[in-house]
């Protein structure tokens, strides 16, 4: 596209010769009319000019605000994003079903940074009797998971397969049978940065394929 000051140049260059044309037909009979005629034609030319004008301004205007658009839609979503990132909105819970066979539903448990307490409800959907098929949850230290298991298999059902008292163990939910719901919030300053942790069901027999992982983010 030709540039607003090229434009305007070649306009006044050219309403400029209307002048010398009209000079050199002065001495033809018919020049009257001709000045006339070149008259009109340079008061179109000059209108003409100012409506180029006119709309080379706003083209220019929009483009300005064209390009300044996507600055301003930049800082919208970090606002969003710092918002979200607080306690008050983040998901500060975790609901883990289960039912006669010996799992959980998920493999693993995002805690974020962000929550200084978590909450964690485990759901039994099962229908066999509680004695047969129940399951407990327990998190510890990832290192310290044999160790706790083999405590608890000792400690036997009527502890429900936990340690009493075992400062190993950072959060339990007791056994649940079907139909029952627990929960257990827990202090997440209890987990350090550079420790694995992994949560698992001390039922005996259980340990072994009921278990996951936590995931800080």
């Amino acid at each position: 596209m030709p540039k607003r000051g090229n434009l305007t140049i070649g306009l006044t260059f050219t309403i400029l010769r209307i002048p010398t044309a009209l000079n050199y037909l002065e001495p033809h009979t018919s020049v009257n009319s001709l000045k006339t005629f070149f008259k009109a034609c340079i008061l179109g030319l000059s209108l003409l000019g100012l409506s180029l004008a006119g709309l080379m301004n706003s083209a220019i205007a929009y483009a300005q605000a064209q390009t300044a658009a996507p600055s301003q839609q930049i800082i919208a979503p970090a606002a969003a994003d710092a918002a979200s990132a607080s306690p008050s909105n983040m998901a500060c819970q975790a609901t883990l079903t289960t039912d006669d066979a010996p799992r959980f539903n998920v493999p693993q448990i995002g805690i974020p940074f962000a929550c200084p307490t978590f909450t964690v409800v485990l759901k039994h959907t099962g229908r066999l009797p509680k004695a047969a098929t129940g399951h407990n949850w327990v998190l510890v230290a990832t290192q310290q998971v044999n160790a706790v298991t083999h405590d608890g298999s000792k400690a036997g059902a009527n502890q429900n397969y936990i340690k009493p008292n075992d400062v190993r163990i950072i959060a339990f939910i007791p056994i649940v049978g079907r139909g029952e719901t627990a929960d257990v919030s827990f202090s997440t300053a209890h987990l350090l940065p550079n420790e694995s942790y992994t949560f698992l069901s001390t039922v005996d027999g259980q340990s072994a394929v009921m278990r996951g992982v936590i995931r800080r983010f």
